[in-house]
């Protein structure tokens, strides 16, 4: 039987690695075109395009600030999530077998989907020591207000001696856009998700009228989305409708002049669970939400409608002949405001709508606590219930006026100091029921937040000081040098 020999791989790094020196000495700094230096140095703030690897036979010094810019980056369409979904990251495991290529894998838009918003990537290979005397950064970016802040980029830095300095690293994922369009942000190198989307805030009922042209407002697109306020039962309704809520519709009015009930809270408001407070930097949890009760429906017995609590919508007014029944106002998490009625005597005051509730900054999704993923949007406010119109009843009874919108919560900061992970951006707020019966719309879920990259340093030894923001792996001496000779 014959035997196989195996030929032991030399523990060194391949010969074209830190290239062929052909550039010779560069003092201009890094461009936009792959060198092939002895020696590179920079002149001046360099500002270069991803996907560009950069080598030296000897040294590198980086004596300025160097920025790398965003990379296209594949389309959110290709994770088959939805446009709320934050996308996925790379991991590092899938970045250290394209060392020294250029396939290095693209990270993931956000759900806006929009380009030039991942960081970029990188490469710097050197025979000899690397300087960092000067900031670096691959940043995310949200390219408009509507967006998920994009992901955090890659920098790869090898170094065949030491790798030193002071300068700074920021690799952070970009903050959701500041208008509340229930976005997911992008994933990053760091190996992490871009948040999701808020919550959505739910729609405020519609306010009586004898011709029912009122209608409850639509809840807010999000993650999950919140819930439409109730409509007029039907033309000659006298009861207002209820206010939406996270888990259900808001009740219509109803025809003997009691006002719907306002949605109820189920599976979503009773389930989410504190966070440990460690992870949130000393912030105190508010105490868990239990399934939000619906404000209660007015009745004919000059009853107005009742707040909602813990999430639950607004319950709408009642009809009366000597009273004003104003509807409810919507608990937190973004419920909806319940609509007004009134009474019929002539030159009567019609009933308000009730105020949407704020949404709920306790309240958001997230696909578990590592301090890698992109932060989640803040909850959009909800809507206000909308007034009695008056004067569809008669000339003499003026309209109502139309409840308040909620506020949207402010999105989610990083669990952790320096992790680069981009903040979910605040929830919008929600729309007023107007004077004509109509219930406000419930506010979008705010857009989530880029999640952070990375910096990969290979070296011999690793005397570097400076502040990372994003994460980071540092390779020394055999374990170096095994990295290399497989991979590059």
């Amino acid at each position: 039987m014959s035997k196989i020999k195996v030929k032991e791989i030399e523990n060194v790094p391949p010969s074209d690695m830190y290239g062929t020196g052909s550039d010779g000495v560069v003092t201009t700094g890094f461009g936009n075109t792959n060198l092939n230096a002895t020696t590179i140095a920079t002149d001046g703030t360099d500002s270069i395009d991803s996907g560009k690897i950069h080598r030296a036979t000897s040294a590198v010094t980086i004596s300025h600030t160097l920025t790398i810019e965003q990379q296209s980056g594949l389309s959110h369409s290709i994770t088959g999530f939805p446009t709320t979904y934050g996308s996925p990251g790379i991991a590092p495991s899938a970045v250290f077998p394209t060392i020294g290529t250029d396939s290095i894998p693209s990270l993931v838009r956000g759900g806006a989907d929009d380009a030039d918003s991942p960081g970029g990537w990188v490469q710097i290979l050197a025979g000899g020591d690397v300087a960092i005397n000067a900031n670096l950064d691959a940043k995310g970016t949200a390219t408009v207000g509507t967006a998920g802040g994009g992901g955090g980029g890659l920098l790869v830095i090898v170094s065949g001696g030491d790798i030193s300095g002071s300068g700074n690293i920021d690799l952070s994922g970009a903050n959701g856009g500041s208008t509340g369009s229930a976005k997911g942000g992008g994933g990053g190198y760091a190996g992490g998700w871009g948040g999701h989307s808020g919550y959505g805030g739910s729609g405020g009922g519609a306010g009586s009228s004898v011709d029912a042209s009122g209608t409850g407002g639509s809840g807010g697109g999000g993650l999950v989305s919140g819930n439409d306020g109730g409509d007029m039962y039907s033309a000659g309704t006298l009861g207002a409708a209820g206010g939406g809520s996270l888990d259900n519709t808001g009740g219509d009015g109803h025809p003997n002049g009691d006002g719907g009930n306002g949605g109820a809270g189920g599976d979503h408001l009773s389930s989410y669970k504190p966070i440990p407070k460690q992870l949130l930097q000393g912030a105190i949890r508010a105490a868990v939400a239990t399934a939000g009760a619906g404000g209660s429906a007015g009745t004919e017995s000059n009853t107005g409608g009742t707040g909602g609590s813990d999430g639950g919508g607004g319950g709408g007014g009642a009809w009366a002949t000597d009273a004003v029944n104003d509807g409810g106002a919507g608990g937190d998490a973004g419920a909806g405001g319940g609509g007004g009625s009134g009474y019929e005597t002539g030159g009567g005051t019609s009933g308000d709508g009730g105020d949407g509730g704020d949404g709920n900054a306790e309240l958001y999704p997230q696909f578990d606590e590592s301090p890698w993923n992109g932060r989640p949007g803040g909850q959009g406010g909800g809507g206000g219930g909308g007034a009695c119109k008056g004067n569809s009843y008669n000339g003499g009874l003026s309209n109502g006026t139309g409840g308040s919108g909620g506020s949207g919560a402010s999105g989610n900061t990083a669990n952790l100091n320096n992790t680069g992970a981009g903040a979910g951006g605040d929830g919008a707020d929600g729309a007023a029921g107007d004077s004509n019966g109509n219930g406000g719309a419930g506010g979008a879920g705010g857009n989530g937040g880029g999640a952070p990259g990375l910096v990969i340093f290979i070296c011999t030894t690793f005397s570097y000081t400076g502040t990372i923001t994003g994460r980071s792996l540092i390779l020394t001496g055999d374990d170096a040098r095994k990295i290399i000779t497989r991979y590059v």
